[in-house]
């Protein structure tokens, strides 16, 4: 088994997924350039939704994998990207 190298902190996993997860998302990107703006800005705010229901375990989880301090007042509230 190979080890994808852009995972070098991952756990092994051989080219196959690799394979696979460039292959869905190829998928994925041929719909999104034809889904309509406002059915994509939806999902999107449901999407941030439950990633902000998700705060407290979100940002365990990043500090368990990272060793890093938590951070939640830092990172997680830059806000909206000035548009």
């Amino acid at each position: 088994m190979e080890r994808c190298r852009s995972a070098a902190r991952l756990e092994w996993i051989d080219w196959a997924d690799c394979d696979e997860a460039l292959a869905a998302a190829t998928e994925a990107a041929a719909l999104l350039r034809t889904t309509p703006p406002v059915t994509l800005a939806r999902f999107l705010d449901v999407f941030v939704a439950r990633i902000e229901a998700r705060q407290s375990e979100l940002v365990e989880m990043a500090h368990a994998e990272t060793g890093l301090p938590r951070r939640v007042d830092g990172e997680w509230r830059r806000g909206p990207v000035a548009q």
